[in-house]
């Protein structure tokens, strides 16, 4: 009887997400909007999020009586909702390095030439091979549009498989919403490196949470490496700095991961001198960029809306910065308090794992 509902509720929810966006279409706002979509979309829409709100506290709240396969269809109805919105309603991906990452690989698959500046290319290879591999079954459009929302449904699935690991399935859905609700303003809509680097990161982080309890260490180190290797051709360098410190955290941790730290070094050094030039570029780029960012500081243009920054005045603007104030705050002391309660209950190696993960997602 309870999967009855859940099934019902899903699908109300869903079709309200199909029907408002064929009758609404498409939107457009300009700078005055500081609210984005939230101003713009009908209170139809609102009936089907408030919706996928009831599923995710029914799902929870009844966890043991629902099967774990329905897991999946909550992650997709947030999906859907959350990146959907913009995937469906935004006629243009959000963030404008998605247009210059997307063409960039267009152009080298089809000249067969490398002619990137700023030494692009050489920073992250594996996403721009990747890129011109799925220029051969989709044009770069249905590319650009199909990206993120696949690859955001396929991370946060490994996130659930992580925290089911660490503790039980209904802490991992708990905190797989969790993670959706206070990660996806960041990375909607956005073709780049990082974003698809993003989704390697966690599988790697998943892969070291298996070394943790699976018996097959050498076959695991074999998949940790080929997925290490994998991160570094596809990101940046001071991602990869984010994985070295990772890494470390787990070395320190989990004394099984203690057998990688000869083969990580070798081939940290091989990768610095294959792309010292690189290095040294982009470390002084680093060092201008961010001193004159310390000079030029403050919490309030950190925080500002577009219209806020070219001029824009309204009682809105100030409501939007202090809103993603609050919810910043809220999500950070959200996090604490959970990795605390983990660490009083016991469960001390995951809680520092946990400390150790955020760190690494908030730089």
């Amino acid at each position: 009887m309870k999967e009855k509902i859940y099934s019902a509720v899903f699908l109300i929810s869903l079709a309200i997400f199909i029907l408002n966006f064929m009758l609404q279409g498409p939107i457009s706002f300009g700078y005055s909007d500081d609210f984005g979509l939230i101003t713009k979309l009908s209170p139809v829409f609102w009936v089907g999020y408030l919706g996928m709100i009831v599923i995710i506290y029914y799902h929870y709240t009844n966890f043991g009586d629902i099967r774990e396969v329905f897991v999946l269809l909550t992650l997709f109805l947030v999906t859907v909702y959350l990146i959907g919105t913009p995937f469906f309603y935004e006629i243009l991906p959000r963030f404008e390095d998605s247009w210059f990452h997307s063409h960039l690989a267009e152009k080298i698959y089809e000249t067969g030439k490398v002619r990137s500046t700023g030494n692009i290319y050489e920073q992250y290879p594996g996403s721009f091979l990747f890129y011109g591999l799925s220029f051969n079954f989709l044009p770069v459009y249905t590319f650009m549009k199909m990206f993120t929302i696949l690859f955001y449904l396929f991370g946060v699935s490994v996130v659930y498989l992580i925290f089911k690991e660490l503790d039980s399935p209904k802490t991992a859905l708990l905190v797989t919403i969790l993670y959706m609700f206070f990660s996806w303003t960041a990375e909607d809509n956005h073709i780049s490196p990082q974003f698809l680097m993003i989704n390697l990161y966690i599988v790697f982080i998943f892969l070291l949470v298996k070394l943790m309890k699976t018996p097959d260490e050498w076959r695991m180190y074999g998949f940790l490496l080929l997925t290490l290797i994998l991160v570094f051709s596809f990101s940046h360098l001071f991602t990869q700095i984010f994985v070295f410190s990772t890494l470390g955290a787990f070395f320190v941790l989990v004394p099984k991961t203690r057998k990688l730290i000869l083969p990580i070094f070798i081939f940290a050094i091989v990768l610095f001198v294959i792309h010292e030039t690189v290095f040294t570029e982009i470390f002084g780029t680093f060092r201008k960029d961010l001193m004159e960012s310390i000079r030029n500081f403050s919490l309030s243009s950190f925080l500002s809306s577009p219209s806020e920054r070219i001029g824009t005045e309204g009682i809105s603007r100030k409501i939007f910065i202090w809103s993603r104030l609050t919810i910043l705050g809220t999500s950070m002391i959200l996090g604490l308090s959970g990795i605390v309660t983990m660490y009083l209950k016991g469960s001390k190696t995951e809680a520092k794992l946990l400390l150790a993960w955020s760190y690494v997602k908030i730089l």
